[in-house]
């Protein structure tokens, strides 16, 4: 049965080119510098010299979504950067140049967000499949303190695939040093909640998880604009490490399991 949409305020990549906007942002940055930019608006002004004609603004969020940070973005390897959506070699090598002028400021913004809240996670994941035609699964690592450690890709697929690369995940996860992953994955037409090969899927790689110290917190079903979470198939854990996964925890029992609109 279809779910009603909640909308809520939220500010996510438009799909279109606006005429002049390239034009623009390079004037405010030569007026005012780039202080006033946030750091996708950087990272989307630098795309444009490796990518002419199409909109960069998706791309940059996208970048920042797996990696973490700015500093992440130009940290990353070209065999990483090729597998985030809309990268391809000339880009990815752009940036690895722009990574090698120096330790600026402009490159090293570091991100602090807590993601401990359902809406700040649905924005992220929107953000993160904006402009992807076909399924991917991510996970989202954090601290105990729900600070972004990385995002990666898991498969090019849904968790139906996914469940077969539970040992990869474990072994990332470890390797990252998370206290608490998150997974995600799109229906890029509909629809915007679990199938039931998705709820079989979770239960198998939250038992793969219980075992190894990290948390496997929720997963998240984007379409388009909209997401949803598994509150209620996930059973609430019995713990508290921080103040931060106490909130998300309490929100998540409160919260009705619903779709949720995430408007420009």
């Amino acid at each position: 049965m279809a779910k009603n949409p909640i909308s809520v305020d939220a500010k996510t990549p438009d799909a279109r080119v606006h005429g002049g906007h390239r034009a623009r942002m390079k004037e405010k940055l030569m007026l005012f510098g780039d202080q006033i930019f946030d750091d996708h608006e950087l990272l989307e002004m630098l795309l444009y010299h490796a990518i002419p004609m199409r909109d960069t603004n998706p791309i940059a969020h996208r970048l920042l979504a797996v990696f973490g940070s700015i500093e992440g973005v130009f940290s990353a390897t070209k065999e990483e950067l090729i597998t985030v959506e809309g990268v391809k070699e000339k880009t990815a090598e752009l940036i690895l140049a722009a990574g090698k002028i120096g330790d600026y400021p402009f490159f090293c913004k570091q991100n602090t967000t807590k993601y401990n809240t359902h809406a700040l996670l649905g924005r992220y994941f929107v953000q993160l499949f904006s402009g992807m035609t076909k399924t991917a699964t991510y996970m989202m690592m954090l601290t105990n303190s729900m600070e972004l450690i990385a995002t990666e890709k898991v498969v090019d697929g849904d968790l139906y695939i996914c469940q077969k690369h539970t040992k990869e995940m474990i072994v990332s996860a470890l390797k990252h040093g998370a206290a608490l992953v998150i997974l995600a994955h799109n229906h890029p037409n509909g629809p915007c909640y679990d199938t039931q090969d998705d709820h079989f899927a979770l239960n198998f790689i939250r038992a793969s998880f219980q075992n190894t110290g990290i948390y496997f917190i929720e997963n998240y079903v984007v379409s388009g604009s909209g997401y949803s979470s598994s509150m209620g198939q996930i059973d609430a854990l019995h713990f508290s490490q921080t103040p931060e996964v106490e909130q998300f925890l309490r929100e998540k029992e409160i919260m009705p399991d619903v779709y949720v609109a995430v408007q420009p």
